[in-house]
């Protein structure tokens, strides 16, 4: 595939250091809880989400919703950093907010753009992912496709594919900088 490149391993470890959800009673209303340094994380608390999109990073700063609850929202208004690993890309965006669900699921609302020599530039939006699984790691992967901006790409035919589809991974640290975590509570 034109332009994609497998992530490298030392950011799977890294992101992997995110969330643990464990189980913290038998009620049939099950509500997940963000801690830090092994205990709750009040609500309101900074918060920063990552998301990385093949070989570009997108990194966004906020607060911390209701925690505990059903759903944990982390809103994040402030872009604090964007770019590529890759020196000839650029990339730019977003992510306005992540929500974990006590299901499992992940939601993210995002805009990344990739540029790529050429220039090929493609948006990304839909981020499909696997969730976690509670109790457990909060890790999320997936997969997503960008489409080509054909306003901002080159006219040349055959220079730039019409989607690019890639891998993701996302992240989400407190204010120390440390990843959510030591538990993700349910």
């Amino acid at each position: 595939m034109k332009g994609h490149k497998p992530f490298g391993s030392g950011v799977l470890v890294a992101v992997a250091l995110l969330l643990v959800a464990i189980p913290a009673s038998a009620s049939a209303k099950t509500s997940l809880q963000f801690t830090e340094a092994g205990k709750p994380a009040p609500t309101g608390a900074k918060a920063t989400v990552q998301l990385l999109v093949d070989n570009c990073l997108a990194e966004n700063s906020g607060t911390l919703g209701e925690n505990p609850a059903t759903k944990v929202v982390v809103k994040t208004p402030t872009p604090t950093f964007s770019g590529c690993l890759e020196e000839e890309w650029v990339g730019s965006g977003s992510v306005e907010e992540m929500t974990w669900e006590s299901s499992g699921k992940l939601k993210i609302k995002a805009h990344i753009t990739i540029e790529q020599p050429g220039p090929c530039v493609y948006e990304f939006t839909k981020f499909n992912n696997d969730g976690f699984a509670p109790p457990g790691s909060t890790y999320s992967q997936g997969e997503t496709t960008g489409k080509l901006n054909k306003t901002a790409s080159s006219r040349t035919k055959g220079l730039c594919a019409k989607k690019l589809t890639s891998e993701f991974l996302t992240a989400a640290k407190d204010e120390a900088e440390e990843f959510f975590g030591d538990e993700l509570v349910t």
